[in-house]
């Protein structure tokens, strides 16, 4: 799976600066999953290209990120079958 964050100005234009943010991803029982930790923005996008283990819990998983300059955080949700 791929998880994509932006971050956005007062006017909605993709913030053109390094930023630091974590991510927190966890799965149906709360449990931190691979992935999860502290990434540098580039021109204010990031991507992270995961696998999901074969053993995986099904459920829902929570993406959580939260960008360390701005304090704004954005919350993200998918089904694991």
């Amino acid at each position: 799976y791929q998880i994509a964050a932006s971050v956005f100005d007062a006017d909605n234009k993709v913030i053109d600066a390094l930023l630091p943010v974590e991510v927190t991803i966890t799965d149906a029982q709360g449990k931190r999953l691979p992935g999860s930790g502290f990434y540098a923005m580039q021109n204010g996008r990031l991507v992270i290209r995961e696998h999901a283990a074969t053993n995986m819990l099904p459920g829902k998983v929570r993406v959580n990120v939260l960008c360390q300059s701005s304090g704004k955080t954005a919350s993200a949700e998918f089904v694991v079958r």
